[in-house]
């Protein structure tokens, strides 16, 4: 018997990446293109992202953020 992790990926439209994080539709693609966001995955017409690609983007942003604002303070 196998005793593989068999985590099932999940992927989340744009609306949901919105919701992860305060930037608009258009932010997001222009982060994309300057290869400082994760990267859609096309799935035929629709463009989808990676949900564990997504928290660990807010998680370093969310650090950054921190440390940021704990070493001016």
């Amino acid at each position: 018997m196998s005793t593989e992790n068999t985590e099932i990926e999940r992927f989340l439209r744009i609306e949901k990446v919105m919701q992860y994080l305060p930037f608009s539709k258009g932010k997001i693609y222009n982060l994309i293109k300057e290869n400082k966001f994760p990267k859609q995955v096309k799935v035929g017409a629709n463009s989808l992202w990676r949900e564990k690609d997504i928290k660990k983007y807010a998680d370093e942003l969310t650090e950054k953020y921190l440390k940021e604002n704990l070493i001016k303070n």
